[in-house]
């Protein structure tokens, strides 16, 4: 064991440096162990609002950030300045983003306060809501959050509009009835005389009747065919 130990001496010291520069560099609060949590900061800022900043300056600065990290940490003292250029740009488009989402909102709010006129209640909850989403955005530490926060106010204001009571419509007008119907005149009428015993002077039988108005019934419909007529004795 001791002749092991004496041929290994030197891989034995090697391991025991290399274990205690691991140990070191990993040791609460060393200076290395600083930086390589402030790169991996820089990245997580960067990932979580890549989607709104824009640049080539940051995207070249994140790059060589995970360079450092993964395979280069003899140039951590680089991360000093990439990570300052980093955090710069992430908070300098911020302020951009808060300020022109406080613009739209201010705007946004003036007009459904607007339409809320009359509704007291309503204007009040509007303004609690607004002044909700202000308060997200000033403590919010990305520009996503801040942008999901203004996005939402615009929902929010649109469910307070439906609140507005909705006026009874007003009764339908009777329908007209139909008009009266129109008068056709009566054609002209004739006039037939009734010349008792103009056929027959006198009536013995029954006959004599049925004789006497089938002459009667003969001129009746000669009389019809040239128009409707009243019967006159």
């Amino acid at each position: 064991m001791f002749t092991y130990i004496e041929s290994h001496e030197q891989d034995l010291r090697d391991f025991t440096s290399r274990f205690n520069s691991v140990s070191s560099f990993y040791a609460s609060g060393s200076a290395r162990k600083k930086l390589f949590d402030k790169g991996l900061a820089s990245i997580e800022a960067y990932d979580i609002d890549k989607t709104h900043i824009y640049g080539e300056m940051v995207v070249d600065s994140v790059q060589a950030i995970e360079v450092i990290l993964t395979s280069d940490l003899r140039s951590l003292p680089k991360l000093n300045e990439l990570c300052k250029t980093v955090d710069d740009v992430i908070q300098e488009q911020h302020q951009a983003v808060i300020k022109e989402k406080k613009a739209k909102l201010k705007t946004f709010y003036d007009v459904y306060f607007e339409q809320l006129s009359g509704y007291s209640v309503l204007q009040d909850e509007l303004k609690k809501v607004y002044d909700s989403i202000i308060n997200l955005i000033d403590s919010s530490t990305s520009i996503t959050n801040t942008v999901l926060a203004a996005d939402g106010f615009e929902s929010r204001a649109d469910a307070l509009l439906k609140r507005i009571p909705v006026p009874p419509e007003p009764p339908s007008p009777p329908k007209p009835g139909p008009g009266p119907s129109p008068v056709n005149p009566s054609p002209a009428r004739g006039s037939f005389y009734v010349k008792l015993g103009s056929t027959k002077v006198h009536i013995d039988t029954e006959d004599d009747i049925e004789s006497y108005l089938d002459d009667l019934r003969k001129e009746m419909k000669k009389k019809l065919n040239e128009g409707s007529f009243d019967i006159k004795w």
